[in-house]
């Protein structure tokens, strides 16, 4: 029985891998690199899509601490 195309694949478990964490990670220190040194270098698009990545990437990583935080707090 064909169950569907991505049967094993969990969203969650893309999220939270080590892999997505790190190209997040080198994404966020690229773009914060090029704003602060190169900017007068980039065009507008250039800056959109760089402060674009930029708070993206802030926010999937600040989620990614709030995770490792409440996951490794004690429940009492």
């Amino acid at each position: 029985m064909y169950t569907g195309f991505l049967s094993g694949f969990n969203f969650i478990d893309f999220i939270v891998s080590e892999f997505t964490m790190a190209a997040a990670a080198v994404a966020f220190l690229l773009c914060a690199f090029l704003l602060v040194f190169k900017r007068k270098k980039l065009g507008a698009r250039g800056k959109t899509f760089a402060v674009t990545t930029l708070v993206i990437t802030g926010i999937y990583l600040g989620f990614i601490i709030f995770l490792a935080i409440m996951w490794g707090s004690q429940m009492r």
